[in-house]
């Protein structure tokens, strides 16, 4: 079973108690007018505490939940209009208003409609009177500016913009907005609410503009006993939102302080999502794990609550272990024993390598399950162990280049030679200096945490991985026939693929020391790496390594202009129509030209301008 990266009302990991807190603060002062800040990094579950708020509030009938998603709003209509539109419309929809209130829903309507014309014909006094920037600050921020900005005309400039926004012309504007403020408030009071609480979610995720609308749109309610808002979003995306929509100072203190205080303004109440520990991402882990097996949810609701006691003093160390399952689940723990044992082996390295974040932990168990699933529908799940391909998926995850050598070195039964140290005692009686040489190619390999993934259970000694590469869909890696000396190969691969260009440098006399079987080989490794890229928008890092292989092996031309004449023309960078020269020669170069001409008419604008001028500079089409 796959488990779900949405928001939840399943609670694993003790928010249940912020949520808690937030409704009560909301439910015990329904006249204060406030703002509160659910704040945390991307997938720190903020999603999941405002679907524990609306439950809180689902069955209070003196409150009106409502939810917003600026995300969603984007690119198709206005944020601020669409979440002032969202809280009318949730509120007009009480029958008893629709009737007896008849021409003061009309009247409201209308005022929105004309806040909403005022808002497209570009109104300065639009944004000044919803808040944007607050006045508090502006004053503040010009005072700074005689502190921070020394030339005399930037800061005359710099003053001239921020007035700009001062205009009285639009007094029109205000009025219709107090209009607005006072019929609504006059439905709500003969509503059935108390209070309106609107739930404003993914903010975050959102553009500057959009981010900065709908706080307009907040501040508009803010001041009115009649609405709470609850806004879930990382502040550190907010901030730079609003730097990014005020560029009014230069890049000083003031500017960042201001970001801050803007935010400060319109969040009263702000809490902050800790990360998790290493106790509770441990066993959030293990919860993932045996939820996505176990078919009693009863049960499953147990072991979570369990779970949660043990996760209240995180500093008792109360891991949740095999004999607490087995002993809460009984005759069911068959069904999730494979699970457990998986999430003992590898939850320590999971844990530290997602730093607390629980999207991260929940999508990597997601990809162990998907990929399985493949495997069966495959036919090939009876050639697939879970707890290898977990393994080996840490390794792909957290130690890269240790995964891409376990993938370079497989043996014609599949095995893997990184793993010879391990069959050889006379490599593990070696010194202590003598193993730092051995592994000084890799410093993944000789670091602590390497060291513990290798010996985490199960012993891969001897394990035929081709089909855990398969259904990881590294063909490019293992399919690829390795000629030559494998070392020589392995030691050169990394630094190709990085992106390095004094780092190429550096080896140029070892690729041109290349046998033809060997030359051919890292080629085709980086040709691989290049196709199973799921982006061509940015530069990729390996071209510089396969532009390195073309220049000092002409025979690679045509393999070359294969792989471009592949890419997506619309989807390509700039990359592909610069940075070529001297690559591509006679035939090869004219070839390329032609791809060239082609982008000129059919690629972004961006690179279709980068593509004439280039066409210009060779003499044109």
């Amino acid at each position: 079973m796959i488990i779900s990266d949405n928001e939840t009302k399943l609670d694993m990991l003790n928010n249940h108690s912020i949520a808690t807190t937030i409704s009560t603060i909301i439910k015990e002062n329904p006249e204060l007018p406030v703002t509160i800040g659910i704040h945390g990094d991307w997938g720190a579950g903020k999603s999941s505490i405002l679907e524990m708020i609306e439950s809180d509030f689902s069955e209070d009938e003196r409150f009106l939940c409502v939810k917003f998603n600026g995300w969603k709003h984007q690119g198709f209509e206005d944020a601020k209009m669409a979440l002032i539109e969202t809280i009318v419309s949730s509120l007009v929809s009480e029958k008893s208003l629709s009737g007896r209130f008849k021409d003061k829903v009309s009247s409201l309507w209308k005022s929105v409609n004309k806040i909403k014309a005022a808002k497209m014909a570009g109104s300065v006094a639009f944004s000044l009177v919803t808040g944007a920037p607050p006045l508090t600050l502006i004053q503040e921020g010009l005072k700074s500016l005689g502190e921070n900005v020394q030339d005399q005309g930037k800061r005359d400039k710099m003053i001239e913009t921020i007035t700009a926004n001062f205009s009285d012309s639009n007094q029109s504007v205000s009025k219709e907005f107090d209009s607005f403020s006072n019929t609504f408030n006059e439905l709500l009071e003969a509503s059935s609410y108390d209070k309106i609480v609107v739930l404003i979610d993914d903010l975050d995720r959102c553009l500057p503009n959009v981010v900065i609308e709908t706080l307009e749109a907040v501040r508009l309610f803010m001041f009115e006993k009649s609405t709470v808002f609850v806004v879930a979003a990382d502040e550190i995306m907010v901030e730079y939102a609003v730097k990014e929509h005020f560029p009014v100072y230069e890049e000083t203190r003031a500017s960042r302080n201001f970001s801050k205080r803007y935010l400060e303004k319109l969040i009263q109440v702000p809490f902050r999502i800790p990360k998790l520990g290493d106790l509770e991402s441990r066993n959030f882990i293990m919860l993932l794990l045996v939820g996505s097996a176990l078919k009693n949810e009863s049960l499953f609701n147990e072991l979570i609550n369990d779970t949660l006691e043990k996760n209240k003093r995180p500093w008792e160390n109360n891991l949740l272990t095999y004999s607490d399952i087995k002993g809460k689940l009984r005759e069911s723990f068959d069904q999730v024993q494979e699970m457990v044992q998986i999430g003992q082996s590898i939850s320590l390295i999971l844990a530290e390598g997602s730093v607390g974040n629980p999207r991260q932990m929940k999508r990597f168990i997601n990809t162990l399950l998907l990929r399985f699933e493949i495997a069966k529908s495959r036919g090939i799940d009876s050639d697939i162990d879970l707890k290898i391909l977990a393994k080996l998926m840490l390794a792909e995850r957290f130690f890269p280049s240790v995964y891409d050598e376990i993938a370079l070195s497989l043996n014609s039964d599949g095995s893997s030679s990184v793993f010879v140290e391990q069959e050889e005692p006379s490599i593990k009686e070696e010194s202590k200096d003598e193993k730092t040489n051995n592994l000084e190619k890799d410093d993944e390999k000789s670091s602590r945490e390497f060291e513990k993934w290798v010996s985490i259970e199960p012993d891969m000694k001897k394990i035929d991985l081709r089909p855990y590469f398969f259904i990881s869909k590294e063909k490019n890696v293992w399919e690829t026939p390795i000629l030559g000396d494998l070392e020589k190969i392995q030691s050169l691969i990394p630094m190709l693929k990085d992106g390095n260009e004094l780092a190429i440098a550096s080896i140029e006399e070892k690729i041109i020391a290349l046998s033809a079987e060997e030359k051919s080989s890292i080629f085709s490794i980086l040709a691989g790496d290049f196709q199973n890229l799921s982006s061509y928008a940015t530069k990729p890092k390996m071209l510089l390594g396969l532009q390195k292989m073309v220049k000092i092996f002409p025979e690679l031309q045509p393999e070359m202009i294969k792989l471009l004449e592949n890419v997506p023309v619309n989807e390509a960078g700039t990359w592909i129509v610069s940075g070529w020269d001297g690559i591509f020669r006679g035939d090869y170069l004219e070839k390329y030209i032609q791809l060239i001409d082609d982008i000129s008419k059919n690629g972004s604008q961006i690179t279709l301008t980068v593509a004439t001028a280039y066409l210009q500079r060779n003499g044109g089409r």
